[in-house]
């Protein structure tokens, strides 16, 4: 049921859009395997947006890719965490960039997973 200003009631609690009922922000983890992030194509921006309205709404949104994502000679991801416009990341493979070793490759992705 929603309150008046948008706030809503459950079993006699009211809370805001983004909160849970306690009055404490949700915490909401978007995990990818081959998403390119920050920089990448429509993947990318569709998380990246969808980040940016929930924290607009109250929520503490972080994006985590397990795998890298560049490949040589176009890197264009070279932070493995930080923030982009608001959204933090991390990229917990430890690197972007994918390497030319096949042992190496499979070391990254264990570590990554």
């Amino acid at each position: 049921m929603t309150a008046p200003g948008g706030m809503r009631t459950s079993g006699g609690m009211t809370t805001t859009p983004g909160t849970r009922a306690r009055g404490r922000p949700l915490h909401i983890v978007v995990l990818a395997s081959w998403l390119r992030f920050p920089c990448g194509m429509a993947t990318s921006s569709r998380v990246r947006q969808m980040a940016r309205v929930l924290q607009s709404g109250g929520a503490r949104v972080r994006v985590i890719c397990l795998q890298v994502s560049e490949r040589p000679p176009v890197i264009e991801n070279t932070e493995v965490r930080g923030r982009y416009q608001g959204v933090p990341f991390e990229y917990t493979a430890g690197t972007t960039v994918r390497s030319s070793s096949f042992v190496r490759r499979r070391l990254v992705a264990t570590r990554g997973w």
